[in-house]
């Protein structure tokens, strides 16, 4: 407590060196509590996944396989979306009460109230994108290692396209694991699966009637 007030300076200014002694003092123990909380909720995300995936399969349908209709592919995004949210408003009330910011910084609010203005923002924003992707989906379900033979080159840019936003994502949800931001574990799996199965869906024929793809012919 001596070095967390000292940690401002008489003018009110961070003093820098006194923070890395306090988080010195502080070692590990946050750390290694968040990371074994997210590890369980992640791990208990992709249990619910396989399970409920895997109790319900589909003729001719391998169980790893996407949601069957374009609507769920939008609830699932919203869903990440509002726990991300919702995560990360705990994550500032709980860095609060671990005494993590300095006295003279300012107030958790104004971060929070940014956090609500970008989520206001960003929910109807991708939410209207999640819906023009989903114009491009063919016949659903389908496997996640769906891939266009007939069309390789689109095969290969859908794939490294949404492969490097997946990367990202698994990279964002290996940081939050080890953060107190750790309850939004189980949006960084979902999210990940929604990707996978986003390109999956990309790659799949669309759905003509017989008597349309009998007059093509």
């Amino acid at each position: 407590m001596e070095a967390f007030t000292n940690w401002c300076d008489a003018n009110g200014r961070v003093d820098h060196a006194v923070g890395d002694a306090y988080f010195a003092l502080r070692t590990a123990r946050y750390l290694l509590m968040d990371f074994g909380r997210g590890l369980v909720l992640a791990s208990a995300t992709v249990l619910a996944l396989v399970h409920g995936l895997a109790r319900s399969p589909l003729d001719g349908t391998s169980w790893l396989r996407t949601p069957a209709r374009r609507m769920t592919f939008i609830a699932i995004g919203i869903g990440v979306i509002l726990l991300g949210a919702a995560a990360e408003t705990y994550s500032l009330h709980a860095d609060l009460d671990r005494f993590t910011f300095p006295m003279c910084a300012d107030s958790i609010g104004i971060p929070m109230r940014g956090l609500m203005l970008l989520t206001m923002v960003l929910l109807p924003v991708l939410t209207v994108l999640g819906g023009v992707i989903t114009l491009g989906f063919g016949r659903i379900p389908v496997s996640l290692s769906q891939w266009d033979v007939g069309r390789p080159k689109r095969s290969w840019v859908v794939t490294i396209l949404i492969g490097l936003v997946w990367l990202a994502t698994l990279f964002v949800t290996v940081s939050i694991t080890v953060s107190s931001a750790w309850p939004a574990t189980p949006a960084g799996v979902v999210a990940l699966y929604l990707l996978a199965s986003t390109r999956a869906a990309l790659l799949v024929e669309r759905w003509v009637p017989e008597q349309v793809r009998h007059d093509v012919e």
